[in-house]
């Protein structure tokens, strides 16, 4: 309801205010992904990168972390790659130790997008010792997500389905319809490829629905496939 209202107000900060900017874009692309607005995401995000030396190195981190992502999201690997490094190194400096494991969570997507799975392993098991160690439940949740999506990639059906089975319960628990679509995809994929497509179809269809509920559009096009 607001979207409109938001694009005017990042448009008058990138004129008169960096940090606002760059705290808004930081904020919205969450929004702007589950929504699948990723070409309007890429423009602000790449906007206030260009305005981020006036920016705090906390909402520099914010910004860059998203712009990676979403440079990931369209498949800009060695862009996405550079700019998560930059705010990995960031975030580091700043001891802010959950975006240290969202940063590894996303470096390790892209390892994995590029097969290098052993390497996308390692940085997600990185992520989930820190998660755990700050008692976030909900990143637990995504990097044994991150770790069974990996694992039915790379063809290790039964550990695929562990791990995304795991995230699955927590995010069920928790009440969270995005990422219980995205659990149900893995689990699913892992049944599909391990010999068992009515669980696969079942699990499928589910997903769909909350995805299709929540206007989640990458989850819809991933429950199709």
């Amino acid at each position: 309801a607001e979207h409109d209202n938001l694009r005017a107000a990042l448009a008058t900060c990138l004129a008169t205010d960096a940090e606002a900017v760059g705290r808004l874009a930081g904020c919205l692309w969450p929004f702007w992904y589950r929504r699948g607005h990723y070409q309007e995401a890429r423009r602000w995000l790449d906007a206030a990168v260009g305005v981020m030396a006036r920016m705090t190195a906390s909402t520099r981190a914010a910004v860059l972390a998203g712009a990676g992502v979403l440079a990931f999201l369209q498949c800009e690997y060695a862009l996405a790659a550079r700019r998560l490094e930059v705010a990995l190194t960031l975030y580091r400096e700043l001891g802010d130790e959950r975006g240290i494991a969202e940063a590894l969570q996303r470096l390790g997507a892209i390892a994995r997008e590029q097969g290098r799975y052993a390497e996308a392993v390692d940085l997600h098991e990185q992520s989930l010792a820190l998660w755990r160690r700050i008692d976030d439940e909900a990143g637990v949740g995504a990097s044994l997500d991150y770790l069974g999506f990996v694992a039915w990639l790379a063809g290790d059906f039964a550990r695929a389905n562990e791990l995304s089975c795991q995230a699955l319960a927590i995010f069920r628990r928790r009440g969270e319809p995005q990422e219980t679509a995205a659990a149900m995809v893995n689990v699913a994929a892992a049944a599909h490829y391990g010999g068992d497509p009515e669980r696969a179809v079942e699990l499928l269809e589910e997903a769909l629905e909350l995805s299709m509920r929540g206007g989640y559009q990458e989850g819809i096009a991933w429950a199709l496939h």
